[in-house]
């Protein structure tokens, strides 16, 4: 297999890309890359891929804000997503692709939508005491799509916390969940030899673009760049809903 081909480079950008804004806003890998690779790949090979390299890019990201880390505050949360991702596994493996492309379009759609106007528009707040429902949604998400960000971003962003430490509780959440998710991979791809050798070959770069985007997460603004990836997420989603 050559490392340079067209299609290598085009799964190297993404993730390179998808990893600086990981490093800026302290979420989005995982959501920014499944936006794209299923164009690339199959869309169980691609939540599998994401679940190899989340390990890199939580990894940095938990490494970087664990001194911010209270558990306390972030104990619903990670439970909840433990164990929902079982359930997002199973219907993963269950349903045929092109209805999971489908509803993976509708939930990117749906995430962008609510970014633009109930949640600016509205401010709306996520109560403190749903942690544990919001964690289940996540992992329930996670285990199927890979995104369980959302959920997770919504409730901690709900909170008056500093943003250091809502960047360390999102990163504890998703290296949970990306853990779990990992028991499972066998389940859910065909292909892991290839898997493994997109993952191998991406693995430096991403961490480099992640501790890029944490060196200039202080000079960029973090809102116009939340435009740009909710944005984008519209519009992968329309696509999805239309060729899946």
């Amino acid at each position: 297999m050559e490392l340079f081909n067209l299609f290598n480079l085009t799964v190297l950008i993404t993730l390179i890309a998808s990893g600086f804004v990981q490093g800026v806003l302290g979420f989005g890998f995982a959501i920014l890359a499944i936006s794209i690779l299923p164009l690339l790949l199959p869309l169980r090979d691609a939540v599998s891929l994401l679940v190899l390299l989340n390990f890199v890019a939580m990894g940095i990201s938990v490494a970087g804000t664990r001194s911010h880390f209270q558990w306390a505050s972030a104990r619903n949360l990670i439970i909840g997503s433990v164990l929902g991702v079982p359930f997002g596994v199973y219907v993963l493996v269950s349903l045929p692709e092109p209805i999971l492309l489908r509803a993976f379009g509708a939930i990117m759609l749906l995430i962008s939508i609510n970014h633009f106007t109930l949640e600016r528009r509205y401010g709306f707040k996520i109560p403190r005491s749903s942690g544990l429902f919001v964690g289940l949604l996540a992992g329930a998400l996670a285990g199927s799509f890979n995104v369980g960000g959302p959920p997770s971003v919504a409730y901690v962003f709900s909170r008056r916390w500093p943003i250091d430490k809502m960047k360390a509780i999102l990163a504890s959440v998703y290296a949970a969940t990306t853990f779990t998710r990992f028991l499972f991979i066998g389940v859910t791809t065909d292909n892991l030899p290839r898997i493994l050798f997109i993952s191998l070959g991406t693995a430096v770069p991403i961490a480099l673009a992640i501790l890029a985007g944490l060196k200039f997460s202080r000079k960029l603004n973090p809102e116009h760049l939340k435009i740009f990836v909710f944005g984008f997420l519209g519009l992968t989603g329309i696509v999805h809903l239309i060729n899946g």
